[in-house]
């Protein structure tokens, strides 16, 4: 059986390849796959080792353009500004330190020094603060007892209180009312009635002061200047004939509108009587016959000129109608006793001269003149 086996065995080994050939090829196999699996490894680590630094590279850049683009205060300004900076060079792929500028180096220091100061400044107020608010809350409070206040006092000093406390708020409330709009003050107008009034005023008050010179001037420049002047003009014209100055006077009366003035009629019928127009004068003064109780002179000097231009019947009626509205009037009576004695009305006329004497205002020549007509017609008996 051995040798069987033998047999059979070197039977295997002669139909077997030869296989030191491909032992030699498997060893130079395994060799060449050795060496490959080795600088596979070399190039994977050199490449984590190149992605590595990139991303360094990239953070620290991606870092710098941070802190370049947002503003910076204070220390980190200072210790970023005053630092060295780090660049990547292209040319060998390594970092390089970049020392700062001068000015980058000497500004830094300035503003770091003017902190500096003030922090010290700070703690300087501090420490002297602290001191100060010890002491006093170390000073003990005085206690000081307060008076015996009856309950009289003590109401006065409330209402006190109160009213102080009332300005109090006024004052500061006013300034809030206090409008921003300027203030603008109106002339007070003075209507032109209103002038012509105090124009013939202040001439009345010349006149009798004795400055007739600068009284006709004033009017006379007032009269030229204004359109309502109706009074300056009266009190004009009626000193003109005052002062026997007819020709003056009747220069003003032609310019003048005398149809609804009872006063420029009045002066209009005197300038006639001064000119010897009786007839003129009592016309004027007929035409336009105001109401007696607004104008009462106006029919005084109607009855006077009726009784001195021949017409005592005129008259006596004219003064028994002054005398119905005021019968206390010694003129009026001596006035109708005149007229009536005219016109041979004695009896009537005696009795109208005792009225007159009755009444204390009557002149000193009038008086004399009825107690003389007053005898006569005694005597005489009529």
């Amino acid at each position: 059986m051995s040798v069987i086996n033998d047999m059979l065995r070197d039977l295997e080994q002669r139909k077997a390849p030869d296989r030191s050939e491909l032992e030699t090829v498997s060893a130079n196999g395994s060799l060449i796959e050795a060496k490959s699996s080795t600088m596979k490894k070399y190039l994977v680590a050199l490449v984590v080792l190149l992605l590595g630094v990139g991303v360094g590279v990239g953070g620290l850049l991606f870092r710098y353009s941070e802190i370049m683009m947002k503003p910076e205060s204070g220390p980190e300004r200072l210790t970023k500004v005053g630092s060295a900076e780090t660049k990547l060079e292209p040319a060998t792929g390594q970092l390089a330190l970049k020392q700062p500028s001068i000015a980058q180096v000497v500004k830094p220091e300035v503003i770091a020094e003017g902190v500096e100061e003030q922090k010290q400044k700070k703690t300087a107020t501090i420490q002297v603060k602290a001191p100060i608010s010890k002491a006093k809350a170390s000073k003990p409070k005085k206690t000081t007892a307060k008076p015996h206040i009856t309950n009289i006092q003590q109401s006065d000093v409330i209402n006190k209180k109160a009213s102080m406390g009332k300005v109090i708020t006024r004052a500061k409330a006013a300034p809030k009312a206090l409008s921003t709009k300027p203030i603008v003050r109106r002339k007070s107008t003075v209507s032109p009635q209103k002038r012509d009034q105090n124009m013939a005023d202040l001439s009345r008050k010349l006149f009798k002061a004795g400055e007739s010179r600068k009284a006709y001037r004033s009017l006379y420049e007032f009269m030229a200047t204004q359109a309502v002047d109706q009074e300056s003009r009266t009190v004009l014209i009626s000193y003109l004939l005052q002062d026997e100055r007819i020709a003056e006077a009747g220069d003003v009366l032609v310019t003048t509108q005398v149809d609804h003035s009872p006063e420029l009629r009045q002066l209009k019928a005197r300038w006639y009587v001064a000119q010897g127009e009786h007839n003129l004068a009592l016309y004027t003064l007929r035409e336009r016959l105001p109401e007696l109780h607004s104008y009462p002179e106006y029919y005084a000097l109607l009855a006077a000129y009726y009784q001195r231009f021949g017409f005592s019947a005129k008259a006596a009626e004219t003064y028994a109608s002054l005398l119905e509205y005021d019968n206390e009037s010694a003129n009026w009576w001596a006035g109708l006793a005149i007229a009536l004695d005219s016109s041979k009305q004695y009896k009537d006329a005696v009795n109208a001269y005792k009225q007159a004497l009755d009444i204390p205002d009557l002149s000193p020549e009038l008086f004399e003149y009825i107690e003389n007509r007053l005898n006569l017609l005694t005597v005489t008996g009529t």
